[in-house]
């Protein structure tokens, strides 16, 4: 390899990491309880997210800048919410000052732990060693959130039901909408951070 392509490589290399860097910190916190303060739509571009709520909330006492996931105007000062914030990702360019994005989600935070356990042994009933596909999977956690995956002794997908749910599904392999659960779903408890 010559040394100009070498440079380019290694300079193209720099710049994925820096970027991927940038985001590598984010955080997600499920089912937040929050009060909504104050519009403030000058925490944004105006060309960013149009109809998307921009905000104050109070965080644990403190006033914390977020952009609605949802379009819709903004409620009413004083508003309790409950739903998930993810932190900001800003490697394309500075289109906010907001720390958090902030998703509404009063019905999935709303349920009880009972309620939530009873729906997952529901759910995993339905999903068979060898059968069902990854495509049936997703939808029949349409409701959960997929908090992630990696290998143990087999490929597992994770999903997050609230409160304290987790929904683990084991595959052969990452991938395929078509490929089939490998063994026997599970459910767990799983203490998800809060802010």
């Amino acid at each position: 390899m010559s040394f100009r392509l070498l440079t380019i490589a290694l300079f193209a290399g720099f710049l994925a990491s820096t970027s991927w860097a940038k985001c590598s910190n984010r955080q997600a916190y499920y089912c937040a309880y929050v009060t909504f303060k104050k519009p403030d739509p000058k925490l944004k571009n105006a060309k960013a997210f149009p109809g998307h709520c921009a905000g104050f909330i109070d965080l644990k006492g403190t006033p914390t800048a977020v952009v609605f996931q949802d379009k819709g105007a903004c409620p009413e000062p004083e508003t309790k919410l409950s739903g998930h914030l993810v932190s900001i990702c800003q490697d394309t360019g500075v289109w906010t000052q907001a720390t958090y994005w902030f998703a509404n989600k009063p019905f999935f935070c709303g349920v009880s732990y009972e309620q939530r356990r009873e729906e997952a042994r529901k759910i995993t009933s339905k999903i068979f060693p060898g059968k069902t596909t990854r495509a049936e999977v997703k939808k029949l956690l349409k409701d959960y959130e997929y908090i992630g995956a990696g290998f143990s002794a087999e490929f597992v997908e994770q999903y997050y039901g609230h409160p304290k749910t987790l929904i683990e599904v084991p595959f052969a392999a990452p991938g395929g909408e078509n490929q089939t659960v490998s063994s026997r779903a599970t459910i767990a408890d799983i203490d998800m951070p809060q802010p």
